[in-house]
């Protein structure tokens, strides 16, 4: 209880034990003028609600911007289009193993994505980048493979940790990010490789 400017302020707990006391809390509350209720489940369901909007409207910015810059690089419509082609793929595969798993993605989780899209466009950047130096995919991935391999075996080590928090919001973290690293590096060594021979063709 705190007093300002002529007004008291009563603060109280209340300990609901399941959604229908919460929600008997909710109409209480809601009932009574000057009544703010407040909780962290009322505070991430407003973070909720306002997130996917912002986060939509970024993601599609910042993919815009980025799917500029890689046609001005290369100067060519189908080249740009084989460089993202592994990012779409691998989160593509990773959502759908994701799903099957049955792992829901909140909020932290969503955010690894974007992380993910980053370092996936890395991949295909670099390995259509080397292609068009040599002129052959069969080059490309000898350079390339080994190191791609190998930055998501770091990216995996490091993210890959996440899953043995006691948190869940960074657990799930943890298993977004492995199943995306690995599906990001098999589509960018395995499968943009393919289309590039083609291409060559």
């Amino acid at each position: 209880m705190a007093r300002a400017d002529g007004e008291w302020t009563l603060a109280s707990y209340v300990f609901p034990r399941d959604a229908s006391e919460v929600a008997d809390v909710q109409a209480a509350a809601a009932s009574v003028p000057g009544v703010q209720l407040t909780s962290i489940g009322l505070v991430n369901q407003e973070l909720s609600r306002r997130f996917l909007p912002e986060f939509v409207k970024g993601l599609a910015i910042g993919s815009t911007v980025v799917v500029l810059m890689i046609v001005l690089t290369f100067r060519d419509w189908r080249l740009s289009l084989l460089a993202l082609l592994p990012t779409a793929l691998g989160l593509t595969w990773s959502a759908g193993l994701l799903a099957l798993a049955g792992v829901e993605l909140d909020l932290f989780a969503i955010f690894t994505v974007v992380t993910f899209v980053g370092i996936g466009i890395d991949y295909g950047i670099h390995m259509v980048h080397r292609y068009r130096e040599h002129g052959r995919a069969e080059l490309a991935v000898a350079d390339l493979a080994p190191v791609i391999v190998v930055a998501g075996a770091i990216t995996l080590a490091g993210y890959g940790t996440l899953v043995t928090s006691s948190y869940p919001p960074l657990q799930s973290m943890g298993a977004v990010s492995m199943v995306s690293v690995v599906t990001l590096v098999l589509s960018s060594v395995f499968v943009l490789p393919a289309l590039l021979v083609r291409e060559a063709e």
